[in-house]
């Protein structure tokens, strides 16, 4: 008999330290990485980074990128937009800076931020070179629903790609934005949080590719509530293809 009672007390430890074992085993752990895959460009021409996020943990998670660049006088922040990742996928996403007026060497930092939490800061260091660029984009209509900025652009001819991003107040974050293969003219969607409710000024800035051409301009964005997204963005579209042709021919 009390060989049975001792065996059962053990039969009954050992399924409990089994049981605590398997419960620490499943705890979810939110653990990202971060690299920098491949860059270029820097000096006369935007420097792009193509970085890459790897969730690296058990749990899945929202994440997004935030490149930011500092020099003597400037002091500049792009985020990507978010993404999802499930435990073992990853992400990349190129990030962009091009300040033609501003001369030297500037320092930049890549951060993945993913819930709560932030990864170990990539390092750069690149120059950028005085030089004159034409303006050759143009906002021709500006507008914000829940989620994103609307902007139809009138690109100019032979743009390959270009980088789209929007700066406005500090409590706000604007994705920046890569188009490629753009037509003569792109209605380009922005995410941004917290909602706009009524209205909100911000600064746009544009740039192509190869650093041909450099925008920057200040616009109003409304909010509005299409009853029919899809019509209201087909008018849109067809205002803005109507005002290239009168502005700039077929």
């Amino acid at each position: 008999m009390k060989r049975i009672v001792l065996l059962s007390l053990f039969i009954l430890l050992a399924s409990s330290a089994v049981a605590f074992e398997v419960g620490v085993q499943v705890q979810p752990s939110l653990n990202a990485s971060l690299d920098i895959l491949n860059q270029s460009g820097g000096d006369e021409s935007p420097k792009v980074w193509l970085v890459e996020a790897m969730n690296t943990g058990s749990q899945s998670f929202v994440g997004r990128f935030h490149l930011e660049v500092v020099g003597d006088e400037l002091r500049a922040g792009k985020w990507s937009d978010e993404f999802v990742l499930e435990p073992g996928s990853g992400a990349t996403r190129e990030l962009a800076f091009y300040s033609p007026p501003d001369n030297g060497s500037l320092n930049a930092s890549v951060t993945l931020r993913y819930g709560p939490e932030s990864s170990e800061v990539v390092r750069d260091r690149f120059r950028t070179s005085t030089v004159g660029r034409e303006e050759g984009f143009e906002v021709v209509s500006s507008r914000a629903n829940g989620k994103d900025l609307i902007l139809g652009i009138a690109v100019p001819e032979g743009v390959g790609s270009f980088f789209l991003s929007v700066e406005g107040r500090a409590d706000r974050r604007f994705s920046q934005v890569q188009v490629k293969s753009p037509g003569r003219y792109e209605q380009v969607a922005v995410p941004y949080s917290p909602e706009i409710d009524k209205s909100e000024d911000a600064a746009v800035e544009m740039f192509d590719s190869e650093g041909r051409y450099y925008y920057t301009g200040e616009h109003e964005f409304d909010r509005f509530h299409p009853l029919v997204p899809v019509f209201d963005s087909s008018i849109d579209y067809l205002r803005g293809v109507l005002h290239v042709i009168m502005t700039r021919g077929i």
